[in-house]
């Protein structure tokens, strides 16, 4: 799902900022509808329109991911195209395309990965609370949320780690994925210009 939402998202961001007027503004009103829903009601949304499973959950947290990618590389493209050596390069001849893939979309690299480490915390604990709720993978397939859900019954019993160690699972995992993103953040972004959007 992180994965889906960036290509998605860097696709839209590059053509908002490359070509801007009726596109960006298409592009920007669009990101902006979406994100006026929360990311799980998204994702219910298209889990109840197809069925409950991950294909229908990635579908709908890429969907809601991609905007953040989006307007993220968008003001990137706007920043970088207002660079001297990028107007040097238009200043030579160089097509829009050219201009695009060869001296803007490289210095683009550090902050897809940022955004993308960015997101994927936020799409595990979607996709457990997804699976919690039962919209989420089904059975047998394996699932956090859902293996919580499972173990809630047994706490009564005593068997309380059936449904902790899982919860644990996901704050390890969440916890770590942080770790990593700002470890990126460090060493891709060492002045510190990037904000992830999230």
């Amino acid at each position: 799902m992180v994965v889906a939402g960036a290509l998605l998202g860097c696709v839209t961001g590059l053509l908002a900022g490359a070509l801007g007027g009726y596109v960006d503004t298409v592009l920007t009103w669009l990101t902006n509808s979406i994100l006026c829903f929360p990311a799980i009601m998204l994702a219910m949304a298209f889990v109840m329109a197809l069925e409950p499973g991950v294909t229908a959950v990635v579908i709908g947290l890429a969907i809601h991911s991609f905007p953040w990618y989006m307007r993220t590389l968008r003001g990137e493209v706007l920043r970088i195209s207002s660079l001297d050596f990028v107007k040097s390069a238009g200043a030579i001849g160089a097509s829009r395309t050219r201009t695009l893939i060869h001296h803007i979309l490289p210095h683009l690299i550090s902050t897809i990965v940022l955004q993308m480490a960015a997101v994927f915390g936020a799409s595990v604990l979607s996709l457990a609370a997804l699976g919690f709720l039962g919209m989420g993978a089904q059975p047998p397939t394996a699932e956090l949320g859902a293996m919580i859900t499972d173990g809630q019954q047994f706490f009564l019993t005593g068997q309380w780690w059936l449904a902790a160690f899982p919860g644990l699972v996901l704050l390890v995992a969440v916890t770590l994925t942080t770790i990593v993103a700002d470890r990126a953040r460090e060493l891709l972004d060492p002045r510190g210009e990037y904000v992830a959007a999230d």
